[in-house]
Order: structure tokens, then sequence, then C-alpha cells
């Protein structure tokens, strides 16, 4: 291998570290800072799984639901597969940077050793959970069936292909980077990026709508979290996409940092789904719901004026009602007044 791929694979396995994390000296201040008062790094993913746990496990036993418990179960999933891969590329470097001296014979050797296996087949798990759980949240904010039969059956193709590349890649002799290891690899890569980009551009595209039809009658700031760029990026997944993109380019046109992109690619498939289900446990995400609630929080802030016909009508903020010469085809309705009660549940009283 060159001394660009080299590079690239150190510089990756180092920034995969930092994401991942150093220490963690003060678990009861996960949600302060990324930095702890003694200095050291806790890293992102470490973080945001700390911060998840953290909230979910203050609930009351009684008040945790079944999706409660999923994530939990998820998010751990994802942290043990991030921890089996990192310790893979770790040991791999260090055999052969130290122990073998970067000697590309040591590479082609050994680049299909058992635990190398074992971290592609943990990448490819942890790619499906990610795909999977993407699509999950488009079906949340689209809140229709519409938009999850044709990524399903991409997810399908992907589970397919990546068992056949984990085939390929871990037989004696096999290789990521050639052969028909490479061919399957890229096939894989492709169908797990459709989903991504599909996902992606479907999630942003429904906000940016929502924003547009909802999030301009409210001034008060009360949207920010649904609507600014951090929630956009966020829920959309984004940097998931973008480095999935990179990582693709760069590994179907053969070129030597995909060896970093594969680090950036394989971190932020964890990282993406988690920071999402931090937002969705602490109350910040996007619902099935979410909507409807900003709806109606933008027409009890908002007087909302009407034209009937030939008449109007009006609803102000003191939560009346007023007709005044409005004809209704044949005869006409005098001037009344409809007055609302804001005690919770009661009716129009007829004036």
């Amino acid at each position: 291998m060159s001394a660009e791929f080299q590079h690239g694979w150190y510089i990756g396995n180092i920034c995969v570290s930092i994401l991942y994390g150093k220490s963690i000296p003060y678990l009861s201040e996960l949600k302060a800072a990324v930095l702890t008062r003694t200095g050291h790094a806790i890293g992102m993913e470490l973080v945001i799984y700390g911060v998840s746990m953290r909230t979910l496990f203050r609930r009351k036993t009684q008040h945790r639901s079944k999706k409660d418990m999923f994530f939990v179960v998820f998010s751990t999933i994802l942290l043990l597969c991030c921890t089996i891969n990192l310790a893979s590329d770790c040991f791999f470097g260090e055999e052969w940077w130290i122990v073998n001296g970067g000697s590309e014979q040591w590479f082609a050797d050994n680049v299909s050793a058992w635990y190398q296996t074992w971290a592609s087949a943990v990448n490819v798990l942890v790619q499906l959970l990610a795909d999977g759980f993407l699509i999950y949240r488009c079906f949340v904010l689209w809140d229709s069936y519409l938009v999850v039969p044709l990524p399903c059956l991409v997810w399908l193709a992907c589970l397919g292909i990546g068992i056949t590349t984990l085939y390929y890649s871990g037989s004696p002799g096999g290789d990521d980077f050639a052969g028909l290891a490479l061919q399957t690899s890229t096939a894989y890569l492709a169908c797990t990026m459709a989903i991504n980009f599909s996902m992606t551009a479907l999630i942003v595209a429904r906000i940016l709508y929502f924003a547009r039809t909802t999030g301009r009658m409210l001034a008060n700031g009360s949207t920010r979290q649904y609507f600014g760029v951090i929630a956009m990026v966020v829920e959309s997944a984004a940097l998931y996409t973008v480095f999935s993109l990179m990582y693709l380019i760069t590994f179907a046109i053969g070129s030597d940092l995909s060896a970093l992109f594969m680090s950036f690619y394989a971190m932020f498939t964890v990282i993406s789904p988690q920071l999402i289900i931090m937002r969705v446990v602490t109350g910040s995400a996007w619902s099935r719901t979410t909507h409807n609630d900003l709806a109606t929080i933008s027409f009890a802030d908002h007087p909302v004026s009407t034209n009937v016909t030939s008449g109007s009508r009006t609803l102000n903020n003191t939560g009346h009602i007023a007709m005044s010469q409005t004809s209704f085809r044949e005869g006409s309705v005098g001037d009344m007044t409809f007055e609302t009660k804001h005690a919770k549940g009661s009716a129009f009283d007829v004036v």
C-alpha cells in the first residue's frame, strides 16, 4: 500500500479515537461539555450515549415506555459495535506499523484476518441498523407509509450484498480493495448511499416545508429546535450521508484517500443515529404529532382573518369570533358574536 493510503488509515484511526472518547473521569458532567474539568477529551460518541442513557434512566420505571427500552438496547448495540471496530483497527494498525514496520506484504497477508472480518461484519450490522433507523425517522416526519416500501426494498438488497461482501472479503486471500470483494463492496456502498441520500433529501424537504407553512407564523423562537440548521443536520443524518458519499467516490475510483474517509464514514454511521436518539429522549426531536402541535400553537398565538362570501369573520386574541353581514347564498345572517372560554374543555357560547 502507498504512503498516502497508510497516512489516511493512521489519521483516520486517530480521528475516530478522538470522536469515540479518550477518558471519562466525570460521568456526572456528561451533559455539560465535551471537555471535563481535568481537561481530558471525552469524545462525541460517549457523551451522546451518556446523555441519552442518563435521561432515560432518570425516568421512573413505570414511566418508561417500550420505545425507551428500544432506544437503550439500540444505542448500546451501536456503542458496542463501534468499540469492536475501533479496537480491531487499532490492533491491526499496531501489528502493521509497529510490529511489522508497515510491510505491504504483511498487509496483503493479514487484511482478511479473523478480527478484521469480525470488524467488517460489525460495520455491516451498524450500517443496516442506521439505514433502517433513518427510514423510520423519515416515516415519522412524513407520517405516511408511501415513503417506506422502496427504501425497504433497497435495504433488503443491502442485506444480501453485504453478506456477499463479507464472504468474499473474509475468504483466504480476500481483500476489500481488490477482486470480487471490491466489486461487491462498491455495489453495497452504492445501495446504502441510495438510502442515505434519498432519506436525507426527504427529511430536509419535509422540515423546510413545515418551516415555510408553520414556522413563519411563530416569531417567538419556539420553533428553533425544529427548524434550525442544527436540527436539520441532525434529523436528516446529513453528516452520515456526506461522509458515505465521500467514501463511496474515493473507494470506487481507487483513491488512497478512501482509507481516511472510511474511518469517518464508519464513525458517523454510529454517531448520527445516536444524535437523533438523544434529541428524541430529551424531547427536542420531531414526532408524528409535532406539526399538529405547532399548528395549534400558531392558531392560538395569532389572529386569523378569513373572508366568507361577502362578509368577514375574525378570530382575535381575546377568543371572540365576530361575524357581520355575512351572506350565505340566499338570505343573510345578521350580526352575531361567538365567545370562547379559555378554560380547558369548554365549548363555544352563543351570545
